[in-house]
């Protein structure tokens, strides 16, 4: 029998599990991404801010066409993540015209209009090169 020590054991577990919440983050914005692509959204852009220190490690954002095409979005998205048995941490924006904000913890996800992406320039904040 081979002995480790347990700081050793900790220290691979730790690993493992950092390994497996990457693979989840990853895997959860390909399929958002997926499914904005399959709805046809204009420009999709994902920001990578895991290293940045910040709450997510994605900021996806995303111009429709329209406030109907904004929703549509949103709940494909929605419907993805319980498939994928996540749920959504919070929304906002889902009685307004402009931008629709899904928060899925390793995402977060802006549905916005081409007005108000270019207004607000989240890619230009966010953009940590």
């Amino acid at each position: 029998m081979i002995w480790f020590p347990k700081m050793f054991l900790n220290t691979f577990m730790n690993i493992n599990f950092i390994t497996n919440k990457i693979m989840e983050s990853v895997k959860l914005k390909d399929k958002v991404l997926k499914e904005v692509e399959n709805l046809k959204a204009l420009n999709p852009v994902v920001l990578d801010v895991k290293n940045s220190g910040i709450f997510t490690d994605y900021i996806m954002v995303l111009t429709a066409t329209s406030s109907t095409h904004m929703r549509a979005i949103s709940q494909a998205i929605i419907k993805s993540l319980k498939d994928m048995n996540l749920s959504l941490l919070g929304s906002e924006g889902f009685d307004g015209e402009d931008w629709i904000l899904l928060d899925a913890g390793d995402a977060v996800v802006h549905i916005m209009s081409a007005e108000a992406r270019s207004f607000y320039d989240l890619e230009g904040l966010w953009d940590l090169e």
